[in-house]
């Protein structure tokens, strides 16, 4: 899918004159999205889905963030079920552990997709970029009346 998304942009930019090729430089430098950026929203929200809100994938990251709320509500729930406050003692924290490891458990599996996420958002910036630059040159191309 690499490969082939790539040789289509290239074709696609081939009809760009090196003007419209500098601005589409230009506005792609300052949208495109950092791999290092990602890797931090990972490492540091990656359990409610901070890096998919950071690569526009927002109905992921919202089911990321919900899913760690029902989490921490069944973990909080289990701990307040104990009756004694020693059993509360013992129960908080195994029962935050218990059910929170399953959304770091999801979000270390979706680490091994940030890069290529990160790849495919970029292109699709750049196919957008495109899309309105040669918007543009048609609607300044058209003979004034």
């Amino acid at each position: 899918m690499g490969k082939k998304a790539d040789s289509d942009l290239l074709i696609e930019k081939q009809s760009l004159t090196s003007q419209e090729l500098l601005l589409l430089q230009g506005e792609l430098e300052s949208r495109k999205k950092s791999r290092m950026v990602a890797w931090l929203m990972w490492l540091f929200l990656g359990t409610i889905g901070g890096h998919r809100y950071y690569l526009g994938d927002r109905k992921r990251g919202i089911a990321f963030t919900l899913f760690w709320l029902l989490m921490f509500a069944l973990g909080i729930s289990l701990a307040l079920s104990a009756r004694t406050l020693t059993e509360q003692l013992f129960y908080a924290p195994m029962a935050m552990f218990m059910f929170l490891s399953v959304p770091a458990f999801l979000a270390l599996i979706d680490a091994f997709f940030i890069n290529g996420r990160v790849d495919y958002r970029n292109r699709h910036i750049e196919r957008e970029l495109i899309r309105k630059i040669k918007a543009a040159r048609l609607t300044t191309d058209q003979p004034a009346l």
